[in-house]
């Protein structure tokens, strides 16, 4: 893991962006970098090869904007934006190789999506976006605009094509091998992606993961019964059970009060 900060925040010129590069690709974290620095409207004030390290660098150093890769193992780029408070939350320009990532970015509230390799002129472009934002509305408005957008929708690719739902209708998320089923407006979509990446793309405080195959939304828990061993027995309200194990106990303390969990386990 690397990370690097060039600086504390010494610039209070209201006209430059302090900017945050986050790639785990020399190259590419090189590249940006560079486009970042023969930028007269930025400051370079941090670079980061991982999500875990962008994550405590942007928590750090408060940045206005950050360049942010979307693939990177253990935390990817939405990964890090989950992680993120609202009071941290900064501009998002997402950077990737592959354009199946858009319809995300976008859903995530992004300035911009660039592929790479980044030209120059397209930077350009991404750098007059960011400049049209900050001159209709103030940064800590767009700030709370990110953050209270994340959760509102959840795009899925199934069947080749993209699906939007309103996370309130999903009920639950299976984990099927190397895909998951996600039970939604009383149909099942079935899509190749993991219960983490999921995981990270859904309010924390709807959504439980019960155990290692089984995200529940809470509004759908019609009845919880204590089995053995600390676990419990969920059922929702199609019908559906599924057991919520030791584990994943702290999930609980979304639901039921502590003093029933304690005299309940």
């Amino acid at each position: 893991m690397k990370s690097r900060s060039r600086g504390r925040r010494v610039n209070e010129d209201q006209g430059r962006f302090r900017v945050v590069v986050v790639d785990d690709e020399p190259l590419a974290l090189q590249r940006i970098s560079r486009l970042v620095q023969q930028e007269p409207s930025f400051d370079l004030v941090g670079e980061c090869s991982s999500g875990e390290s962008a994550v405590n660098q942007i928590a750090d150093l408060q940045p206005d904007v950050v360049f942010l890769d979307v693939q990177m193992p253990e935390i990817d780029g939405f990964g890090v934006l989950t992680a993120l408070d609202s009071d941290t939350m900064p501009l998002v320009i997402f950077v990737t190789a592959y354009d199946e990532y858009a319809v995300r970015a976008f859903e995530a509230s992004a300035v911009d999506y660039l592929l790479k390799p980044v030209s120059p002129d397209r930077f350009e472009l991404a750098v007059g976006k960011l400049k049209t934002w900050r001159g209709e509305t103030q940064q800590s408005q767009i700030r709370s605009l990110l953050a209270q957008s994340r959760y509102h929708r959840l795009v899925i690719k199934t069947d080749g094509k993209y699906v939007m739902l309103n996370p309130s209708e999903v009920e639950r998320i299976s984990a099927a091998g190397n895909y998951a089923i996600v039970y939604a407006r009383n149909r099942s979509h079935i899509i190749r992606e993991t219960m983490t990446s999921l995981e990270c793309r859904l309010d924390p405080m709807q959504f439980l993961r019960v155990n290692r195959s089984e995200i529940v939304n809470v509004a759908y828990v019609q009845e919880m019964a204590p089995t053995c061993h600390g676990e419990y027995s969920i059922t929702t309200i199609s019908g559906s059970q599924v057991n919520l194990t030791r584990t994943y106990k702290d999930a609980l303390q979304k639901i039921l009060p502590s003093n029933k969990i304690q005299r309940q386990a």
